[in-house]
């Protein structure tokens, strides 16, 4: 089965997308797999643009009577105007994800040595590793992120003793722009802090190096390893979003796993992550499939399926990817954050959509396998986050509409914002993104039969029924909801006229699901 749940390839990432990805629920990693030049594309979930601010816009309510009735009326267009006036986020964005930033590892060697080369990410025990051969020496690095150790371990060896030499250096940026206010060297650890803009959390990033054998010092801003045996890397990061002091907590984190070493450090993150990952074996196929596992590489084997191969086993391989994903990107904790639109992995410092929790689809499709696929831990971060979003939604209800319990539209950020998010008028002014996700919980207790969770979470779904109890009006003998729209939809009326603003299906079937659960929290 190793093979059948190895993603692997025959060249480095040459891009972003192409890394392989690691992770704890928190501190992520995209791992490139270079032979001279490698990096790290590093993530610490909380490390966001800006800090919380309100920006429940001001004239919502006073304009609220007057689009209710331009939608009756049907004048549309007078009504969309009148949403990008007074229905907008003051500002009109919320906050963003960021990268963390790099580890620069330059070694020794010169890709036209090499032979054999092979990177993976071995899905049985979420381990990645690179391997290959220069003059007979084979070379191997993995790495992984520990979620029982709170950090990111590696590994670096070689068949032959005293072979091991690289440098190493953080870095946050791109090009000329640094976006880090220092970097310290402490012995053989590099730490480096800084500031989101906007004044948002202050972070920290530490870096150390052990190693078996040979030599190592600190040159400028740069660990130098040479002719070590073996070396490792431990990495910790920490923002005030968790902890008012992330330097000292980084510091504790890299001084208890030291003295584990990587190998026990591996023993623990694999036992742990095993723990949520073997709840499932899901094969496809038949010995074809495992022939090609072993035989092709998975870039080989997509191009196959695309000139028309039947690869089941490939189709099993992906299954198992996303659980790997979730458990990767998801994990309870201190104040623990849900994935993003791209789980904890970002190398943007402006990334498409800002990288934040879309709720209008795309974060509840990012769990809807946490319960039907046996991760059911793996769903408690978005249950934390939705305890903060109640709290500012509350705020915005009674801003915004004049209603009691809460309301989110269709983003939400670090600091759980509840206002509409941005002025694309197919999405902003949509206020069921707090009942959307409020199903979850239901579906939670479904899977779970958690009494105790729901009793917890009753408050959540009982304000989410609570907001659409005031929000719904009148209408020719129905109860709608007044404004709203199928999200990132047009409709196209009989005379050409095109809108987004109207009572819609889709929300009253929301509303109804809502309303239908809500007595089942009196247990």
């Amino acid at each position: 089965m190793t093979e059948a749940l190895r993603l692997w390839y025959k060249a480095p990432a040459s891009k972003w997308p192409d890394a392989l990805p690691i992770g704890n629920g928190r501190l992520g990693a995209m791992i490139y797999g270079e032979i001279q030049q490698e990096r790290w594309q590093l993530n610490e979930d909380s490390v966001w643009y800006g800090c919380a601010t309100d920006r429940n816009p001001k004239d919502a309510l006073k304009y609220l009577p007057e689009l209710r009735r331009l939608l009756n009326e049907g004048l549309l267009k007078q009504a969309e105007d009148l949403v990008g006036k007074a229905f907008i986020g003051m500002p009109e964005s919320q906050r963003h994800y960021e990268p963390l930033g790099h580890i620069n590892l330059t070694f020794l060697h010169l890709k036209d040595q090499v032979t054999n080369y092979r990177r993976h990410l071995d899905l049985n025990d979420a381990v990645a590793g690179v391997s290959y051969e220069i003059d007979g020496v084979c070379y191997r690095r993995e790495s992984l992120s520990s979620y029982l150790d709170g950090v990111i371990a590696a590994k670096f060896s070689a068949s032959h003793p005293g072979m091991v030499s690289f440098d190493m250096r953080l870095f946050r940026g791109l090009d000329t722009n640094v976006y880090m206010d220092s970097i310290r060297v402490v012995g053989t650890t590099l730490i480096m802090k800084g500031q989101t803009g906007g004044n948002g959390v202050q972070f920290c990033l530490v870096a150390t190096v052990i190693i078996e054998g040979g030599s190592i010092e600190s040159i400028g801003e740069t660990i130098v390893v040479r002719d070590a045996n073996e070396a490792s890397i431990i990495i910790a990061a920490e923002t005030t979003f968790r902890h008012n002091d992330p330097e000292a907590t980084c510091l504790q984190l890299v001084e208890k796993a030291i003295p584990r070493g990587y190998d026990q450090l591996r023993t623990r993150h694999v036992k742990d992550y095993q723990s949520l990952f073997s709840r499932v074996d899901f094969r496809l196929g038949s010995d074809e499939s495992q022939n090609l596992a072993t035989s092709q590489s998975t870039s080989e084997r997509l191009a196959l399926v695309k000139s028309g191969t039947l690869d089941l086993g490939l189709v099993a391989l992906y299954y198992q990817y996303g659980r790997y994903l979730l458990i990767s990107s998801s994990r309870p904790g201190l104040k623990a954050l849900p994935g993003t639109l791209q789980g904890i992995w970002n190398e943007s410092m402006s990334p498409p959509w800002g990288s934040k929790f879309t709720i209008n689809i795309n974060t509840e499709m990012n769990y809807w396998l946490a319960e039907t696929c046996n991760l059911s831990e793996c769903h408690e971060p978005l249950f934390a986050h939705m305890k903060r979003l109640q709290q500012n939604g509350k705020v915005t209800a009674r801003k915004m509409y004049d209603c009691r319990g809460w309301v989110a539209h269709h983003n939400t950020d670090l600091w759980a914002d509840s206002a509409p998010q941005d002025r694309w008028i197919p999405a902003t002014l949509w206020p069921m993104g707090g009942a959307w996700l409020s199903t979850h919980i239901w579906q939670h207790y479904e899977f779970s039969g958690d009494k105790a969770f729901l009793a917890e979470a009753y408050d959540v779904l009982r304000g989410s029924v609570e907001f659409f109890c005031d929000f719904l009006v009148e209408k020719d003998g129905y109860m709608v909801t007044n404004p709203s729209l199928s999200p990132e939809n047009v409709y196209r009326l009989p005379n050409g006229e095109e809108g987004s603003y109207s009572g819609t299906s889709s929300q009253l079937l929301q509303s109804y699901a809502m309303k239908k659960t809500s007595p089942s929290g009196t247990v």
